[in-house]
């Protein structure tokens, strides 16, 4: 029996119409995968800039602003604080700059001789958006010294950075000097606990010597 002419008609329709839809589910999984690739892409080029803005250098913060965020609060901080040039060879100095405190602290230290010098500034939030600024200084023996600026550096000596941000919180900043060699880091968000723990160390041994405020953090 032969085909009707009709019927064959229909079926090459058909057959056109199963290719096209075929088709279009092809290029709707195509444009689906480029989606998510460059949306991977771009999460992945994020966590690449924020490791590497939270990472810890060589040299002082500023000396390669393309590493560094210089718009930190916490770089700002250290402004309060001798340069590391005058610190000294053995030496460190810290900056903390929270978005939701009414405090905001500078802090360094350096050895001389048989003993270090420290020296903490306090910089207090009043209600009309000005600041009281307060400095505390302390000395203590270097033996102790060693150990605390010991611990200081096993967190942060050849710290890779952190690999999530958020929009606002702590800021972190340092510059920790050893003979000629200069290192130092920002932290970008209080998504970092890194710079939160070797901020406390110091805070911690600077409350043991200088009657800081209960509140400071």
């Amino acid at each position: 029996m032969a085909d009707h002419p009709v019927m064959n008609f229909r079926w090459r329709w058909l057959h056109r119409i199963g290719y096209l839809c075929t088709l279009l589910v092809a290029i709707e999984i195509v444009c689906a995968g480029t989606l998510v690739g460059v949306a991977w892409w771009r999460d992945r080029e994020r966590r690449a800039e924020v490791r590497a803005h939270s990472r810890v250098h060589r040299g002082e913060l500023l000396t390669d602003l393309t590493v560094i965020d210089p718009s930190s609060g916490a770089i700002t901080r250290l402004g309060a604080l001798a340069s590391m040039a005058m610190l000294g060879p053995d030496s460190v100095r810290l900056g903390v700059d929270p978005a939701l405190s009414d405090y905001a602290y500078a802090l360094a230290m350096r050895r001389r001789g048989a003993f270090a010098e420290g020296v903490v500034v306090v910089f207090e939030r009043r209600a009309d958006d000005t600041e009281d600024q307060k400095t505390y200084r302390f000395q203590v023996p270097v033996a102790e010294f060693n150990q605390v600026i010991s611990q200081f550096d096993s967190v942060t000596d050849g710290y890779s950075g952190g690999d999530r941000s958020c929009t606002d919180g702590v800021q972190y900043a340092f510059e920790r000097r050893r003979g000629s060699l200069t290192t130092s880091g920002a932290s970008v968000s209080n998504c970092d606990r890194t710079y939160e723990r070797a901020a406390n160390i110091l805070l911690e041994f600077a409350r043991r010597f200088s009657p800081l405020p209960k509140l400071l953090r």
